[in-house]
């Protein structure tokens, strides 16, 4: 909403306020929206919500141009509904989009650890369809996936969003990578994650658990892709070093401990398969 100032010369009229105008149409029409935007129309994005919530969005495209156009993509962001925005990742695979919700969505709302969460949907997307840009993994402290550059070649994955997919990724699995490749890159994001928290025992075991189970064998094996990672020499220190495995360790870490000592039972493997951390 753009200030409108109208008051003539000698005028007492307080400057501290003023009128606001917002530039009125159909705010589902995202051509129309996009141009608006483009052009300095101001928007009343009140208005803009409560027309989402009545038409929600079904062009990820369009959408993804109406956000990049926005000075405030977070405005824009948050005038979508989680449903909405998750539906729209799952069902278009928009890159764009997945890019501009990682960067600008407001990370205090909602619930990033549930199923519908457009934050952790949109991360695991990018792991599979644009891995060149994940070069690292965030500090053992940080639950939020973050481009550490402005043009978004950096991205820094959280151990967060690998428990998430652990649990929840089995239905995107689409990737531009080979399945070796595929492999070896999640294989180092765990590897070093599990170097970070190596005193947090929870997180540890939610990450290796769910989708990401089959690589235990590999680290366990020593994988001639990650056999010199010092993260790995790290996870299987962790839980050989203590034998037998602590009574107050998650029933997880427990199984995943006995898993790569070889003392695994087919409960242990059920376990790790069907819950995610203890």
């Amino acid at each position: 909403v753009f200030p409108y100032l109208s008051i003539g010369i000698g005028s007492t009229r307080d400057l501290q306020r003023c009128d606001c105008h917002g530039t009125a149409g159909d705010f589902a029409d995202l051509v129309w929206l996009h141009s608006a935007i483009t052009h300095g129309y101001p928007i009343d994005w009140n208005e803009v919500k409560l027309q989402w919530d009545q038409k929600p969005i079904l062009n990820a495209r369009a959408f993804s141009d109406v956000v990049k156009s926005c000075a405030d993509p977070a405005k824009c962001l948050s005038c979508v509904s989680t449903a909405n925005l998750s539906t729209l990742l799952r069902s278009s695979k928009n890159v764009e989009l997945a890019v501009s919700i990682v960067r600008f969505y407001d990370f205090e709302e909602g619930d990033h650890n549930s199923f519908a969460s457009p934050f952790r949907i949109a991360a695991w997307m990018l792991l599979r369809l644009l891995p060149q840009t994940c070069t690292r993994t965030v500090s053992d402290k940080s639950s939020k996936d973050v481009y550490t550059n402005r043009d978004g070649e950096n991205f820094a994955v959280s151990a967060e969003t690998l428990i998430w997919a652990a649990q929840y990724g089995f239905g995107d699995l689409s990737t531009k990578l080979l399945p070796a490749e595929m492999d070896a890159m999640l294989s180092r994001l765990l590897l070093e994650l599990t170097a970070k928290l190596q005193d947090d025992h929870q997180k540890v075991a939610a990450m290796w658990g769910g989708l990401f189970l089959h690589y235990l064998s590999k680290v366990a094996s020593g994988d001639s892709e990650i056999l010199d990672s010092e993260a790995q020499v790290s996870l299987i220190s962790m839980v050989r070093k203590c034998s037998p495995t602590p009574s107050a360790w998650p029933s997880a870490l427990q199984s995943l401990a006995r898993v790569l000592t070889s003392n695994a039972s087919p409960s242990d493997l059920d376990r790790l398969v069907s819950r995610v951390g203890g």
